[in-house]
């Protein structure tokens, strides 16, 4: 029996896959992509409460069914690493009157990212508009996938503490700032078991040999987006 994520990417390839696709002129072959840097956009910061400042990359093989002088579908192992680094954080400035000054501290915290990589299935199907002098196309790429966090982060905490008091009021009259870092596991940094992947891309390609094609595209790359990721695209037996 097909569980979790494959169960899920089979039933999108049934989906996407068209009937076309098996006509006599398509072909088997290999497919493979590189993303050199994708980035989570500041206009999620709502969602992780707090600045954001996630990037990494991606890479992608699995198989392709299609013709080369049209489109294509898949099935792909998906791998995306984030930068070491990569953040979420809300740190503030909270200030204490104490006696006629004002005393201030920074107040939050930091999450950051060490060795954690998202790794899942995906599932792609590139439309091609059309093909000029059988050499160059333009199309769109549309993917859908899911896949799981692993890896650490550290979370750091920072907080104001009292440490000396007025005996008369009982009001606290010195602090001290209080740092404690603690790791934990990646999936901490959504709150759901397995991640939605999805692409929508334009897409130029280029015919660089019988069977082999060469795509570049770029645009959502849920969660984030990219400027743009090459794709190479083999068939076996097309001339």
């Amino acid at each position: 029996m097909i569980r979790g994520p494959l169960r899920i990417a089979y039933l999108l390839a049934v989906v996407m896959a068209p009937a076309a696709s098996f006509a006599q002129d398509s072909h088997w072959g290999v497919v493979g992509s590189v993303t050199p840097q994708w980035k989570v956009p500041s206009q999620l910061e709502n969602l992780f409460d707090g600045t954001v400042d996630i990037k990494g990359t991606d890479f992608t093989i699995g198989i392709a069914r299609g013709r080369v002088l049209s489109g294509d579908w898949g099935v792909s192992f998906i791998h995306k690493k984030l930068s070491d680094g990569s953040r979420v954080e809300k740190i503030e400035q909270r200030c204490f009157p104490v006696g006629s000054t004002t005393t201030c501290f920074p107040d939050g915290e930091s999450i950051v990212t060490r060795g954690v990589t998202l790794n899942g299935v995906e599932v792609h199907k590139y439309v091609s508009f059309g093909t000029i002098r059988q050499r160059v196309q333009i199309g769109m790429n549309f993917a859908g996938g899911v896949g799981t966090f692993h890896g650490d982060l550290d979370e750091r905490e920072l907080r104001a503490e009292p440490i000396a008091f007025d005996p008369r009021t009982g009001q606290p009259t010195g602090f001290r700032s209080v740092e404690t870092l603690e790791t934990k596991p990646a999936s901490d940094l959504i709150d759901v078991s397995t991640v939605p992947l999805l692409k929508i891309q334009p897409a130029v390609s280029f015919i660089a040999a019988p069977g082999f094609k060469v795509r570049v595209q770029g645009g959502l790359n849920l969660p984030g987006y990219e400027v743009f990721s090459v794709v190479g695209v083999v068939f076996f037996g097309a001339k």
